[in-house]
This record gives structure tokens, sequence and C-alpha cells, in this order.
């Protein structure tokens, strides 16, 4: 077994390790969007309303940074994104303490997270540029694994830092780690880019958006993704105020669920890999689907709990890098950045419509409810992925 976890990390490129280890670097230091919700209701004193619009423009940000990070990947290269992307976030994150009042925070927090994702589609264009398509999916995977390690500590140390002293800790540490991973990466990446020019249109390149099939298997996710992407907005809150449970403890739920992808999800990309993509993609889908509704179906805290963490943890392992790998096949050589920032573009769709989704929903039909829908949208979601298959997983004859 030991053997068979070294063979899964070997024959990858000396740049994608460099970049996972600036993604750990920087992840490292994510701990504001997992409290983001309870930041806002138990200090500012927001409603969960409010809270929900707020974390709303988490997602919608995104969306544009997505967009934006395609564009600029296009004609500047993928180091260049990426390095001012981690720059001008890990500065702009010294500023949210001093910003309270509703309209000014969530303006701030539309500016800082355009920004910060505009890594998105660079990372995983990036990961594409230094990878062999033979390994193509264990690149992102180990990217994946290096985020997630990143996010075992962050929500920990966050957790430890928001309940001993205070929720400003929050985002100066993860302001200093956007930093420290900026020059990291300056230290251990080259420009590649240094000497191109501007990149022209292709003539007869075909946008993402104009893809049927491809578009369809993107709405199919991001429904999916919507569903998963309530660890992240009412899990922590419904932890609180049903469970009982304090930040330090939530911290650490995150932990378990981050060192699960950490451990596990090398090896079984490894072994997946070469096989078709979207068996593991529906399964994955199915398997958060029945996360959720372990809440209200399981009545014992601790059982409750660990079955959820197994479930979301393994469900994601073996769905997400699919995702960017067809996406990938999908697109071919001639236009990664578009379509990965197409991938970028549903992600963050789905941020927004989860942050929209959950929490004003659970105001309306309570917590127990919400998770029986959440759960049966994601299997549905889950199985008409499975239909879509013959249609999406062949690369298009540009």
């Amino acid at each position: 077994m030991i053997g068979y976890f070294k063979k899964s990390f070997q024959g990858l490129p000396q740049n994608v390790w460099s970049l996972a280890l600036v993604m750990l670097i920087n992840r490292s230091g994510m701990m504001v969007l997992p409290f983001l919700s309870l930041y806002m209701i138990e200090i500012l004193g927001w409603s969960k309303t409010q809270a929900g619009i707020g974390t709303s423009v988490y997602g919608l940000a995104g969306l544009a940074g997505a967009f934006a990070g395609a564009w600029f990947c296009d004609r500047f290269g993928t180091y260049r994104v990426l390095l001012v992307s981690l720059i001008v976030a890990g500065f702009s994150f010294f500023a949210y303490p001093f910003i309270t009042e509703f309209f000014a925070l969530i303006s701030w927090i539309f500016v800082t997270v355009s920004i910060a994702d505009m890594m998105r589609p660079a990372t995983f264009t990036a990961i594409s540029d230094y990878s062999d398509r033979d390994n193509v999916a264990r690149g992102i995977s180990l990217i994946r694994m290096a985020i997630n390690l990143g996010i075992s500590i962050g929500p920990a140390l966050g957790g430890f830092l928001a309940f001993y002293y205070g929720y400003t800790w929050l985002f100066i540490v993860d302001g200093i780690t956007c930093l420290v991973a900026a020059l990291a990466l300056f230290l251990l990446i080259e420009d590649e880019y240094a000497a191109d020019q501007p990149k022209e249109e292709t003539p007869g390149r075909q946008s993402p958006y104009a893809d049927g099939p491809f578009l369809l298997f993107m709405f199919l996710n991001m429904v999916l993704l919507t569903t998963f992407f309530q660890i992240l907005y009412t899990t922590p809150v419904y932890f609180k105020e049903v469970l009982d449970i304090q930040e330090n403890v939530i911290g650490w739920f995150f932990t378990g669920n981050g060192l699960i992808i950490f451990l596990f999800e090398m090896p079984i990309i490894f072994y997946l890999e070469k096989r078709h993509h979207f068996p593991p993609l529906v399964i994955g889908g199915l398997m958060i689907g029945v996360a959720y509704l372990v809440f209200p179906l399981v009545p014992y805290l601790l059982p409750a709990i660990i079955l959820h963490s197994i479930l979301i943890g393994f469900g994601e392992i073996i769905n997400f890098p699919f995702i960017s790998t067809i996406g990938l096949t999908r697109a071919g050589e001639v236009n990664k950045a578009q379509y990965m920032g197409a991938v970028s573009v549903m992600f963050s769709a789905a941020l927004i419509l989860a942050s929209l989704i959950g929490l004003p929903v659970v105001e309306l039909i309570g917590f127990d409810h919400f998770y029986y829908t959440v759960g049966g949208v994601a299997c549905v979601a889950s199985v008409l992925l499975w239909v879509t298959r013959r249609r999406v997983s062949q690369p298009l004859d540009f």
C-alpha cells in the first residue's frame, strides 16, 4: 500500500510540484470563507438573509475573476496572472477588519475575491501546460491535495484564532499567506511566457459558451456543486445553532474533510485516471447527495458527523478532478484557458447559488427539510450527468 501510494506521485513535472507548494501555502491561510457566515451573523449582527447575500457576493466576484483570469491568461500567460492575483489579494485582506457596514463590506468582498479568483483558470491551465495528457488528472489531483492539506490547516487554525483571539486575525493571517505564496511562486517557477507576445484569437476557435453539450455538462455540475457548497454556508451555522458546536470544533470538521482528501485522493485518481472518467464523476455526485441526507436521517450526533465527512470527502475526491479533466479533454489543445475559465465560472456560479439558496431557504423551511431537498437534487443531477456522458466525453474537432 505504501509503495502504491508513492507510485501515484511519480512522473509529475517539477513545476507542478512547485505550483502545489504555492497552493499549499496560500490555502493554509484560507480561514475566512468557512467562518464568513458566522462572522456576519455573530460579530456584525446581520440576519441570515443578509449573511446569505453577503456570501453570495463571494461567488459573484469569483464569477468575474474567472472570466477575467481566462482573458488575461490568453494574453499575458498564467504565471503573471497568478503572481499579481496573490499579491493584490494579500494586501486587500488587511482592510477587512476596518469595514463593517453592509454595502461597503460586500463591495470590498467583490473587489478582493475578483482579483483572488483570477488564480483559478490560471492554475488549471498551468497544470495542463506543465503536464502530459496522460497525467493531467493526477496533476489536478496533486494541486487539489495541496489545497485540501492547506484547508485542513486553515480552518482549524481559523477556528482557534476566532474563538480565542477574535475574527480580525483570520483576515490578517489570510493576507500574509497570500503574500508568502506569491514569494514562493516568484522563487520557484520561471515566467515561461516572458518573451511571448499577446495572443491573437485563432480563426475558427470555438468558445466554450457556444459548445452546447459542454454547457449542459457545466449546468448539471453547477447544480451538483450548489448542493456541495452548503458545506461552507449552511453547515457551520447548522453545527453552531442546532448541534451547539463551537467555532474551534467546527474548524476540526473542515480539517478532517481536508485530511481525507489529502490521504486518499492521489492513490484513487492514480487508479482511475486511465479509465473512463464519467463513472467516478457520477458516483462522487451521488455520495455528495447522500452525505446531506445523513443530517436529518441519522439521529446520533457523532455518527452523523463522521458519516457525513466520509461521504462528502470521498464524493469530492472522485468527482471534482474529473470535472476539469473532462473540460480539458473537450477543449483539446486549442483553447484550454477558455474552457478552464468556463469551469471556474461554473464553480463561482455554484458558490453564488449556494449562498443565495442556503441560509435564506433554511430560514423559511428549517434545516431538516432543506437537507432532504439538497440531497435529492444532488442525486438527480448526478444521474443526469450519466445521461450526457456520450455527448460530452469526446474532444471537439476544431
